[in-house]
């Protein structure tokens, strides 16, 4: 493989992935401390950062750096792509047990195998408002479980161990706000970050949405 192939291929994943999780190139660069005209010449396959910047570029986007530099046109070529079933609970809190959790489900959805990796996802259906008019009572929320999230992103979180809910999550300079989308709704603000704040828990960031009609 040439050079200029590498480059290629990384620019088509890096889009993909871009894309996938609802950001924008410059929302990522700035993510990453990178500047963005820099992070442009990445996506449009005239440089190849370096190996230790694929490896942070990896980690944001909770993937592998295969995802980033291998030829995904010959993964479909060779692999099938096989689905697997997802739970989806009517609602969802930290401190249910795992018997209270199944007694939850009220479906499954499928998402590609090559897609969930080593990741751990749940399906959430929304019943509440605050996230209109995007995203509306009934619709699934497809949660990938991590610890953390980044600035922009759909947070699935919970407060005091109540149902979890949908907010984006913006941060400032000594705080953070999760910002419902209705405007009838409060955003709620916080001082510092979210490991300082005992009674906040983040269940994780949305992937996708599935709309019921």
């Amino acid at each position: 493989m040439t050079e200029k192939e590498q480059r290629q291929i990384f620019s088509r994943n890096l889009n993909d992935y871009i894309t996938e999780n609802g950001k924008s190139q410059k929302q990522v660069a700035l993510d990453l401390g990178i500047h963005p005209t820099t992070f442009n010449t990445w996506c449009v396959g005239r440089v190849l950062p370096r190996m230790c910047i694929i490896e942070q570029i990896a980690e944001y986007f909770h993937i592998r750096k295969t995802d980033l530099l291998s030829d995904k046109s010959l993964r479909t070529r060779y692999h099938s792509h096989t689905c697997l079933s997802i739970p989806v609970v009517s609602s969802y809190s930290p401190s249910l047990s795992q018997a209270q959790l199944t007694e939850r489900i009220v479906g499954t959805e499928e998402i590609s195998e090559e897609r969930i990796g080593t990741s751990d996802f749940i399906g959430i259906k929304v019943s509440d408002t605050c996230m209109a008019p995007r995203i509306f009572p009934g619709d699934i929320a497809i949660i990938r479980r991590q610890p953390s999230v980044s600035n922009g992103d759909i947070a699935c979180i919970s407060l005091e161990n109540k149902p979890a809910i949908l907010r984006k999550y913006l941060e400032h300079t000594a705080s953070f706000v999760l910002l419902p989308m209705n405007p009838t709704c409060e955003p709620l603000y916080f001082s510092g970050s979210p490991s300082e704040h005992t009674e906040l828990q983040i269940i994780g960031r949305m992937t996708e949405l599935r709309s019921r009609f």
